[in-house]
């Protein structure tokens, strides 16, 4: 199966600003299991959408951190 699942507020706290994140342990469990069981993750993210400003690179330095499994980011 093809999942995405959406970061902000879903597998991590974003009060102030996406630079000070705070990972939901026990949601990023849940998909590291559903990882684990043979689909495919995709994590889905909107951010920089409203002020242009690219957090790609921010966004997967914190995904990894946090113990992500993922098979993409877009």
């Amino acid at each position: 199966m093809l999942i995405y699942c959406d970061i902000d507020n879903t597998i991590c706290t974003t009060i102030g600003g996406y630079e000070n994140s705070k990972p939901i342990p026990e949601n990023i469990a849940k998909i590291n299991k559903l990882y684990d069981e043979g689909n495919i993750i995709v994590y889905w993210s909107a951010r920089g959408q409203a002020t242009g400003k690219d957090w790609t690179e921010l966004t997967g330095q914190q995904l990894i951190k946090w113990g992500c499994k993922f098979h993409d980011v877009i």
